[in-house]
This record gives C-alpha cells, sequence and structure tokens, in this order.
C-alpha cells in the first residue's frame, strides 16, 4: 500500500520486502528519490527497537497501510505465517536512524488480507481485516465507489461492503460482524 503524508512524502509498503519506504514529496508532478527505508527484519536506514512492556517483538513482516503523520508510522502488520495480526505505531527518529514501537494493539487472528490501521481523533486505534479476497465489485457498485470517493468521504472502502451483495466478515477492534 502506499500513503501521501501531509508534507507529500510518498510512503510505500513493500510486504514481499518487509520494509517501508519513504520517497521525496511530489513537486510539479515528480517523484523525489528514497529519503528512508524501514525494515521490519533489521534492514533498512533504522534501528528498529521496542519497549518490552509495549511488545516483545521488534520486527514486523507482510506489513501493509502505512500512515505517516509527522514523525509518527502507523501499520498493519500480518506478522511471520502462524502469527496473530497487529496494528503497530513506530516513532521515527530520521536524523538519528532509531525507530521505536510505541503502540501496538493485537488482533486475535491472523488476517491474511485487506488488514488496516486507522488511528481515530480521540487517538484510539481502528484495526480492519479480511478473510477472503473480495470478488470484483459489480458495475453498480463500483459506480457508488467513485460516487463516494469524489463526494470527499474517507479514503478507506469500508462503506463498500454494506454495498456488496457478496457476504464478507469484517472485523473492527474487538466486533465482530456479518454484512
Amino acid at each position: 500500500g502506499l500513503d501521501v503524508a501531509p508534507d507529500g512524502t510518498v510512503v510505500f509498503s513493500s510486504r514481499a520486502f518487509a520494509e517501508v519506504w519513504a520517497l521525496g514529496a511530489l513537486t510539479g508532478g515528480t517523484l523525489g528519490g528514497v529519503t528512508w527505508i524501514l525494515g521490519g527484519g533489521g534492514t533498512g536506514d533504522f534501528t528498529l527497537t521496542a519497549d518490552p512492556a509495549v511488545t516483545p517483538i521488534a520486527a514486523f513482516a507482510e506489513q501493509h497501510h502505512p500512515v505517516l503523520e509527522g514523525s509518527r508510522l502507523t501499520l498493519f502488520d500480518n506478522g511471520p505465517v502462524g502469527a496473530e495480526a497487529r496494528t503497530l505505531a513506530i516513532e521515527l527518529d530520521v536524523a538519528a536512524g532509531q525507530a521505536e514501537i510505541v503502540g501496538v494493539h493485537a488482533m486475535a487472528e491472523r488476517c491474511r488480507i485487506h488488514g488496516a490501521a486507522y488511528t481515530l481523533g480521540n487517538g484510539n486505534t481502528l484495526a480492519t481485516c479480511a478473510d477472503k479476497a473480495v470478488p470484483r465489485l459489480p458495475p453498480a457498485v463500483a459506480c457508488t465507489r467513485s460516487a463516494a470517493r469524489s463526494s470527499g468521504s474517507p479514503r478507506s472502502s469500508a462503506g463498500l461492503a454494506t454495498n456488496s451483495p457478496t457476504a464478507r466478515r469484517s472485523r473492527t477492534t474487538g466486533t465482530t460482524s456479518r454484512r
């Protein structure tokens, strides 16, 4: 996944490499070069640490949905095969090359696809997860999606599940619902 930070920095998550890359801001339609790389397994430009009181695991794998706000990076971490999924809040000190996991929300199970972590206005984290790939949307739903995005609704596609004729399980923090 990718995100554009408020300062224009493009943040890209590569699940295959367990890395998050920051690319220079878009300027005049041109994307800048690689600014930094954070590796979930000790690679990249940072030393990744975690306070053992927060999490004993100072790593991430198969992550996605990166969001960079100031020096705080949030990720949805699928973790290694067999691990439970979790959301991570990582404080970055780019100048010192330090990255510290400062917040974790563990999911009760593994999330194979479509996981995301959103920081809400009150500081809480909303985590979403799906079990199965969503089939191609019928044209009527695709139109609804375009209308929702152009009307200024949030970037997430959470509202699309209600328009989909396909049963899909969606999880938020501590809640399971079927649509």
